[in-house]
């Protein structure tokens, strides 16, 4: 995977500026159906009052602090189903093996009895 050689500082960037993206989606989704639920209008470097770049170290520290402790626990959870357990899989790729072998073997004394013959 990628991820691994892009380095912490670029990787904490491109999280703070995904949550900076969310922020301001939903901030303005809310500002349209008339849910205001924050404004950040007084604020020296705020976009059009709901995100403010003043918040933006906490922001990176928050993101740092993801990308070292929490994605790596996340990469380690298994997503798919339970595999299943039972026996009758190795029973079966037993036979298999077994009639492989006794192919094998025939056609190994076809061609010891062809030559022989010659």
């Amino acid at each position: 995977m990628f991820y691994c050689y892009i380095p912490i500082v670029i990787r904490a960037l491109v999280l703070m500026t995904a949550a900076y993206v969310w922020e301001f989606t939903f901030g303005m989704i809310l500002k349209l159906i008339g849910l205001n639920t924050w404004d950040y209008s007084s604020f020296k470097y705020n976009i059009m009052g709901v995100v403010t770049l003043e918040y933006a170290p906490a922001w990176y520290v928050g993101c740092l602090v993801l990308d070292v402790i929490y994605i790596p626990y996340i990469n380690q959870i298994y997503w798919g189903p339970e595999p299943e357990k039972s026996n009758e899989g190795t029973k079966q790729d037993a036979k298999e093996n077994t009639a492989i072998k006794d192919d094998i073997k025939e056609n190994y004394d076809t061609i010891n009895k062809i030559s022989l013959n010659q």
